[in-house]
């Protein structure tokens, strides 16, 4: 403990993290991280994740230690149960505190995730880059709300249902990229990309 009085009330910080977007009727797990500004244990406390009514969905506890790297954040891992069906739905997370030397102020954090229908067809993109100077590091690809990120070699394999959809390439280092792609069946898309235009500092002076 620091110094503090007994009466005194800390505050609590609440994190949620590595939230995926879950199939429709899927389990699914998220990292969630509690830290009290003054520093207390927080090992062994409890946490309750709330739908949008406030309903208590389901427990669990903190782990006994602080999570490496850190002074006094303390996590644990949830398994959910995503809705069967396709939607946006928001959840909370409370921290409930509870037999500890000094009060703590209540907190939550709150996180949202997308359900997606299940998958159907496998897509697999092939990212060509055009010119010098592009690597193939952190390139994203998108079909929809399915992402993945290329290979060595370029490739990404994303599974997607059958449907219409947006594809997207994305990096730092390239020009945004979207076609539309219509998934009846497993297919291989070849996508072209080009460096990112570098603005000439020059010509956007304004000269005296």
């Amino acid at each position: 403990m620091n110094d503090e009085t007994d009466t005194e009330r800390h505050r609590v910080s609440v994190a949620v993290w590595d939230v995926p977007s879950p199939t429709r009727a899927s389990q699914f797990e998220i990292h969630v991280g509690v830290k009290c500004a003054g520093g207390c244990n927080l090992g062994g406390q409890q946490i309750e994740i709330r739908d949008a009514a406030g309903t208590a969905l389901c427990h669990a506890v903190l782990g006994s230690t602080p999570r490496p790297g850190t002074e006094a954040l303390y996590e644990t891992k949830l398994r959910l149960l995503a809705p069967d069906e396709l939607d946006v739905f928001p959840r909370t997370v409370h921290f409930i505190g509870g037999g500890m030397e000094c009060e703590h102020i209540a907190a939550a954090g709150a996180f949202t995730f997308r359900t997606l229908q299940l998958p159907e067809c496998m897509i697999t993109v092939k990212v060509n880059p055009a010119g010098d100077g592009i690597t193939l590091d952190n390139i994203d690809v998108r079909i929809g709300a399915y992402t993945a990120q290329v290979d060595a070699t370029g490739i990404a394999c994303i599974a997607v249902p059958r449907g219409k959809f947006e594809l997207s390439v994305l990096s730092a280092e390239i020009e945004p990229v979207s076609v539309p792609v219509s998934v009846t069946e497993d297919a291989m898309v070849e996508v072209q990309t080009i460096a990112k235009a570098v603005a000439d500092e020059d010509a956007e002076r304004e000269w005296m």
